[in-house]
């Protein structure tokens, strides 16, 4: 596959979906992210879960400026390694985690300036909203870890064109993968969150209101098109 992507001169679209296996290696993601004509690009239940997994810039050699994705999706749900009445249901564990974490952060990285559509599971969304993305115009998590209202202060400020929102997340007693906790000085007061994107919204997708009242508050509803 990897020798055949230089002669797909019409490729737009890629789509792995390798769940018996392990998450893209190294040379596949090295094909798919330089190919100059790919546009979208999916990973359905590809997760990397073992450390020796883990990719760097050296290994994943890839100029920024030969990635120009419009899509990028990384659609892979919580693993369920804990039972359901454990606190800890539907979180990845100690060691899946941050190597999916620091995978999809190189990935981000690589598609951050060109992407205008981001799927990323919700657990993992919270390392990301430092990343700018100034042509993102959707963006879609799915987990069970949802974002608090400083967290989406960032997400606006560093997303400018975000007119679509779709979090499909279940509220959660547990801890957060990677525990972070906001300095004073960078939470926004509640007019800089209305200020920093919510009035650019078009699109709203809630799958539960629990933790959203700030955002349901702050609802630019005379925008609105899709709820």
């Amino acid at each position: 596959l990897v020798t055949v992507f230089s002669k797909m001169e019409k490729l737009r679209t890629f789509r792995l979906i390798n769940s018996t296996e392990r998450g893209p290696w190294p040379a596949l993601l090295n094909a798919i992210f330089s190919t100059p004509t790919l546009t979208s690009c999916e990973i359905w239940d590809s997760p990397w879960r073992r450390p020796e997994e883990k990719l760097n810039q050296s290994i994943l050699d890839i100029p920024r400026e030969r990635t120009q994705l419009k899509r990028f999706v990384y659609r892979v749900p919580f693993t369920e390694c804990f039972p359901r009445e454990s606190e800890s249901y539907g979180r990845r564990d100690k060691v899946q985690g941050p190597v999916e974490l620091s995978n999809l952060l190189l990935l981000t990285s690589l598609v951050c300036e060109s992407v205008e559509v981001l799927e990323i599971p919700a657990e993992l969304a919270l390392s990301l909203v430092d990343c700018v993305f100034p042509n993102l115009r959707e963006l879609t998590v799915q987990g069970h870890e949802p974002l608090q209202a400083f967290d989406w202060s960032a997400i606006f400020r560093n997303a400018p064109r975000l007119g679509g929102i779709h979090l499909q997340t279940v509220h959660t007693a547990s801890n957060r993968l990677t525990t972070r906790t906001p300095r004073a000085a960078s939470r926004p007061s509640y007019d800089d969150f209305i200020v920093r994107g919510m009035s650019n919204l078009e699109s709203l997708t809630l799958s539960e209101i629990c933790g959203k009242e700030r955002l349901l508050s702050a609802l630019p509803y005379a925008n609105l098109r899709t709820l």
